[in-house]
Parts: C-alpha cells; sequence; structure tokens
C-alpha cells in the first residue's frame, strides 16, 4: 500500500473543543485530515491555504466577521492566515500543505 495513507486502525481521533480530528493523509507534502464538528469549532489558522471539502451535515462558516451557509459537496478555499469558525453538525475533509 501507499505509505503516505494513514491506516484506518493506525489513526488517531484527536478530540478537539467542538470537534473530532482524523488524520487521513501526512506527509511532506500535504496533510488531510477529517472533521467532526458538533456545534462551535474555531480552527487553527494555517501559515498556507487550506481547503475545506464539506462531506456531510449542513450549518456555516464563519471568517472574519462574515457568515457563510455550507453544505455537503461544496468546497472552499482558504487563503493562508485567515481564521474560520464552523458552527453546526458538520463532516469534512481539510487538506493543506
Amino acid at each position: 500500500g501507499n505509505a503516505n495513507v494513514i491506516s484506518e486502525e493506525n489513526r488517531t481521533k484527536i478530540k478537539l473543543q467542538g470537534a473530532t480530528r482524523e488524520d487521513l493523509v501526512s506527509n511532506k507534502y500535504f496533510t488531510v485530515e477529517r472533521l467532526l464538528i458538533e456545534d462551535n469549532y474555531q480552527d487553527s489558522i494555517n501559515e498556507n491555504f487550506k481547503v475545506y471539502s464539506i462531506l456531510d451535515g449542513n450549518g456555516e462558516m464563519i471568517s472574519q466577521g462574515t457568515t457563510y451557509p455550507i453544505k455537503k459537496g461544496e468546497t472552499y478555499f482558504i487563503p493562508a492566515n485567515i481564521d474560520i469558525t464552523f458552527n453546526g453538525k458538520i463532516e469534512l475533509l481539510k487538506s493543506y500543505l
């Protein structure tokens, strides 16, 4: 198999404030995490851009004082150093460098 993909039994689920994070792929080029957001979750600010792919659920994404409704199937490209807060029950993939 591909050494960059973290197998299910070796994945670490990390409980965060308002969410659970699971690392799916991690290598020197990029990281993919699965985030299960339960209510209100403030994501860490990245020095590079990040991509959110909404897998399921619905809610809203709040960035720099503006609220954006989000739904399953949508993808968002977030520039570097932008703060993002999610509100709702949302499952998403977060990819970043």
